[in-house]
């Protein structure tokens, strides 16, 4: 297994992608929350009162209640990263 892990200063800076969404009535913020692109639909659906069951990977970035243990999966190539707010880890598959 070959692997690699670190603190949550050192997630490597393509993993510090701003995402900015625009909407009537939607009050301006910002949130802390680490997220990835499997989160960006569940966000949509529940900005636009979707309350239709889904399946999705992905949490809204609205969502507080897993606050301590939210996190993300992002696959370059052939390593898989999971980041959290407190650090992240990689795992490249040619070396499995």
């Amino acid at each position: 297994m070959s692997g690699f892990a670190g603190k949550s200063s050192d997630v490597p800076s393509l993993h510090h992608v701003p995402l900015l969404v625009v909407a009537p009535g939607l009050k301006p913020g910002t949130t802390p929350r680490v997220g990835g692109q499997v989160d960006v639909i569940p966000t949509l659906a529940e900005l636009a009162g979707w309350r239709a069951p889904q399946a999705s990977l992905g949490h809204s970035l609205l969502d507080t209640r897993n606050d301590a243990t939210r996190g993300t999966l992002c696959v370059r190539g052939n390593v898989i990263e999971r980041i959290e707010s407190n650090g992240w880890v990689a795992h490249d598959l040619t070396h499995a």
